[in-house]
């Protein structure tokens, strides 16, 4: 792909319901060609979906990152993961390795529902989980993939709570089946009206409750052939904060960095 297409997918990566005409401005570049650029990114499947990426904490809940080292692990996958998926609080869950076998992104309001929740593993599969590590995440250092600039400060945010209508929460489902869904769509199933729908979303993205609209690529169309999952531990992260921000927006393989606090 050329130098074009690459800042096409930035631009979207960062908010996919971003107007062919607003990229045209801001790359200076004539509409028709940001148009043909977009179609063949979606045509060559470079682009395959979108993705609604929430932070929970403005509802009052905090995000843990469960870490679990299985015995046996090729024995009970399917039934552990089918129990895992389908507990409300679970947000997603991938596999990873060496050390542990899978990451749990788990929400909730109490600590004393993270217990719950792995007392209930441990009842279950006590025999099996070998180890657990339990992380409490701190937000983003970087949250697209494709950028290369450093557009925030790292800094600790307070969040005012939100309390969503029904239609609210309306409008956060239609957005997480579609984030590109035109607004006038959304302003018909809310009973909202056009105006309304774009104020809300405006005010979710301001309160830090939707944290990223954002296009999602087939990662081997752009050079990149897996993904894994780094975990550093530092003493005085203060102090290296732009070395930090320097190394992770240096290259686009660098992509979502969260701060987290735990073992």
């Amino acid at each position: 792909m050329d130098k074009i297409a690459f800042k096409i997918l930035e631009l979207l990566s960062q908010n996919c319901r971003i107007s062919t005409v607003e990229i045209a401005k801001r790359l200076r570049q004539p509409r028709h060609r940001i148009s043909y650029y977009r179609e063949q990114l979606h045509k060559k499947r470079v682009i395959i979906n979108h993705e609604l990426l929430l932070n929970f904490e403005p509802l009052g809940y905090t995000e843990y990152l469960i870490y679990l080292m299985l015995f046996q692990y090729s024995k009970i996958k399917k039934e552990i993961c089918a129990d895992i998926i389908s507990h409300a609080h679970v947000r997603w869950f991938v596999e990873v390795f060496p050390h542990f076998h899978l990451r749990i992104a788990f929400i909730a309001k109490h600590a004393q529902e993270v217990e719950q929740f792995i007392h209930e593993l441990e009842q279950k599969y006590g025999s099996h989980i070998l180890k657990k590590e339990i992380l409490v995440t701190r937000g983003f250092l970087k949250k697209e993939s494709y950028t290369t600039k450093v557009n925030e400060d790292i800094k600790e945010q307070r969040y005012e709570l939100l309390k969503l209508s029904a239609r609210d929460k309306k409008i956060i489902s239609l957005l997480d089946k579609d984030p590109t869904l035109p607004l006038v769509e959304m302003a018909q199933q809310t009973n909202y009206s056009i105006e309304t729908v774009r104020q809300k979303i405006k005010r979710f993205q301001d309160s830090g409750f939707i944290e990223l609209l954002s296009t999602k690529c087939d990662m081997s169309k752009v050079g990149l052939h897996f993904w894994c999952v780094v975990l550093l531990k530092l003493k005085n992260q203060k102090k290296h904060n732009s070395t930090l921000k320097t190394l992770f927006y240096s290259d686009i393989r660098f992509g979502r960095t969260r701060r987290t606090f735990g073992a």
